[in-house]
């Protein structure tokens, strides 16, 4: 928009009057017709900014949003690898001490070895299929320990891989001692319910197998009264199997919590960097809103004048040498050291 005669002539009214400050004021005016008009913080108040600020404030509420669950997620990782590191090689217990009752479970007591005693029930022996074992894919081998009370106790023997079994009857590689049995086993957790067997499936060649650890589940499959709260995994037995199974922890199943953490730094940033650049958007609106304000040219003259005292740099002098020309800086300093008179204003 061109402006008329009558603002032209309020604008070199005004060099005139701030000519004595060394103030240069524009001679020509640019309009913004959402923020015209509207000086000091007003123009926040404009649609165009509040819908700004509304976006800004979404994108920092999502931010603190993915914090807080990283965050969390952390503090589990945390937790569940100083249980691992208290529990994992504590000295073995009566598993009585630690599964009070058949269907009790602890999670501070994750991985606490326990001693158990009693008689392998063969027929009932399960297997997990779809579980890693080694370099390959097989099958983790369950079989209840019957104790002297009549209960069962759930025990993970290890794994057999799928390239030395049968796919359909694992059991051939996969038989028990014989007799009373001295095991110590390590406590976990049961696993939730993956998929079902049908009465078809369970009469099946593979009907022995489970797609998970899920205890309540395969509590009625063992006929007699189990421990649904948590299972061992082996640690050792007296006396051995013949056919020693491959075991299905190779260490501590400690978890990196390393990606948790640079997810909640980079939030962060992403955050900082989000309202800085908001910031230096309202600072400029600010001053282009403003820009015939004296107290703002005059903080911005005063600027001009630093900058322009500023030594050169090596670098600097590297270029006005090379390019055979002084640098810009110099009638910039020349500019702020001379107080200009109002015709040159206009």
């Amino acid at each position: 928009m061109k402006p008329d005669s009558n603002e032209v002539a309020t604008t070199r009214a005004q060099s005139e009057r701030y000519a004595g400050l060394a103030i240069p004021v524009p001679t020509a005016a640019t309009y913004d017709t959402v923020t015209e008009g509207k000086t000091g913080w007003r123009f926040v108040l404009t649609g165009r900014w509040i819908a700004f600020l509304v976006g800004v404030l979404v994108y920092a509420a999502g931010c603190v949003a993915g914090v807080a669950w990283q965050w969390q997620i952390n503090q589990q990782i945390g937790q569940f690898n100083a249980t691992v590191s208290r529990n994992f090689d504590a000295p073995a217990v009566p598993l009585d001490r630690v599964i009070p009752s058949l269907g009790s479970y602890s999670p501070s007591e994750q991985w606490r070895p326990v001693t158990v005693t009693g008689r392998y029930l063969v027929s009932r022996q399960l297997f997990v299929r779809d579980r890693t074992c080694g370099s390959d894919t097989g099958f983790e081998v369950l079989t209840p320990l019957v104790l002297a009370d009549g209960a069962a106790f759930v025990v993970d023997r290890g794994c057999v891989a799928a390239s030395a079994a049968n796919p359909n009857d694992p059991s051939v590689t996969a038989m028990p001692p014989a007799g009373q049995v001295q095991v110590i086993a390590r406590i976990v957790a049961s696993e939730p319910a993956k998929g079902s067997v049908t009465a078809s499936e369970a009469t099946a060649p593979s009907g022995n197998q489970v797609d998970s650890i899920d205890l309540p589940g395969i509590a009625p499959r063992v006929g007699v009264p189990t421990y649904t709260g948590a299972y061992g995994m082996l640690v050792s037995q007296r006396p051995a199997a013949a056919h020693r199974l491959e075991s299905v922890l190779t260490g501590r199943p400690t978890v990196d919590a390393s990606a948790q953490q640079g997810t909640i730094f980079a939030t962060i940033l992403y955050a900082v960097v989000g309202l800085v650049i908001f910031g230096y958007a309202l600072r400029e609106k600010f001053r282009f809103v403003n820009r015939f304000d004296p107290r703002l040219w005059a903080s911005e003259w005063k600027r001009i004048q630093r900058l322009a005292r500023k030594p050169y740099t090596d670098a600097e002098i590297e270029d006005m040498l090379i390019d055979g020309y002084p640098l810009a800086n110099i009638p910039a300093l020349e500019a702020a050291t001379r107080r200009p008179g109002p015709a040159e204003l206009d």
